[in-house]
């Protein structure tokens, strides 16, 4: 049974008025254009433009050092010469803004909450490219950092996101 109309426009009225509150008493801004971001809708903590027009990396960039490529391939010459211990390297993203300032509150504003936000981003973006893979892996932290942020953000990131492809994930990596 479906509550009446004019029922649900109260309680959307009561939604509308509880989000300005909050958003008097606590603002939240976009990470992107500043603009006060409601209640319900902080995915990334970006707004809703801002998450549809995320910095996608570039064709014509090297994937492993940023270096120019005069193709379309993901290897600059001296990447090339000298390969990656991987086969494949996927970049959701560019890192410039509001990337880097999504993924430097999470690394040190420790907003944790936003590591399976960008997961489930990375998830929606990539999802055909990450399928058929057969295990998920994080960059580990230098002990260091591991010691002043208490948590490492790869890590965070990476878990869900293999939870979501249905992968184990597994810490393979040693920081040298």
């Amino acid at each position: 049974m479906k509550p009446p109309p004019e029922r649900l426009d109260r309680a959307v009225d009561r939604w509308a008025i509880l989000d300005r509150l909050v958003s008097m008493v606590l603002p939240s801004p976009c990470y992107g254009c500043d603009a006060p971001l409601s209640l319900r809708s902080q995915e990334l903590n970006l707004g809703a433009g801002c998450r549809a027009d995320l910095p996608r990396p570039d064709d014509h960039l090297c994937r492993l050092c940023g270096a120019f490529t005069a193709t379309d391939c993901w290897l600059c010459l001296a990447c090339g010469r000298r390969p990656p211990a991987f086969d494949q390297l996927l970049a959701a993203w560019s890192y410039e803004s509001p990337v880097d300032e999504v993924l430097r509150a999470l690394k040190f504003g420790q907003l944790e909450y936003l590591a399976p936000q960008i997961a489930s981003e990375l998830l929606a973006e990539r999802h055909a490219e990450l399928l058929g893979h057969d295990l998920v892996t994080a960059v580990p932290l230098h002990w260091r950092r591991r010691l002043e942020r208490s948590f490492n953000q790869a890590a965070l990131i990476a878990r869900p996101l293999a939870q979501a492809l249905d992968l184990p994930f597994r810490r393979l990596l040693r920081r040298t």
